[in-house]
């Protein structure tokens, strides 16, 4: 039965795909008229050609624009409005992060132009995940020191017990 556990538990961590999420970091330029988003593996490598979706704060679910980011992970749009807007960038590989830019009215307007100009770094953490997967990371943990701490102790009482041979 336990072995029957185990398997599942590593099953779940194999086909989740949002677990591996914590490399991503997606940075925001907003400079009138476009929206530069350049996204990458923690700040280093860049995600070619991933695919990005952005939804406009009336979405209602369907996307404002869909395309890839190129060879250097940047991909920009031009927002129509203010407002909450959604931004996912997916590289068909498990690696995914969704991220919200806040257009104002001050975008539009002009003014004010130096503070227009801001740089969101936005990077999953452990804090991010779900709370599913937050327990199984937990109990995988305690799993994993029992099992170190049970390992030692046999190893101690084999050690300290005198051959018969």
């Amino acid at each position: 039965m336990p072995k029957y556990f185990l398997l599942c538990i590593v099953f779940i961590f194999i086909i989740n795909t949002e677990s591996l999420a914590h490399d991503v970091t997606v940075e925001v330029v907003k400079s009138y008229p476009s929206v530069i988003v350049r996204a990458s593996y923690f700040q280093a490598e860049p995600l070619s050609y991933a695919g990005v979706m952005i939804f406009s704060p009336e979405s209602d679910g369907v996307e404002y624009q869909y395309g890839r980011t190129d060879k250097s992970g940047y991909f920009a749009f031009v927002p129509d409005g203010t407002g909450d807007w959604k931004i996912t960038v997916d590289d068909e590989m498990g690696h995914y992060k969704e991220t919200v830019v806040t257009i104002t009215e001050d975008f539009f307007t002009g003014e004010n132009a130096a503070a227009i100009v801001a740089r969101t770094n936005d990077r999953s953490s452990i804090q991010d995940l779900q709370p599913v997967y937050k327990i199984i990371f937990g109990l995988a943990l305690i799993f994993g020191i029992a099992g170190i701490f049970y390992w030692y102790k046999a190893r101690q009482a084999l050690q300290a017990k005198p051959d018969k041979h």
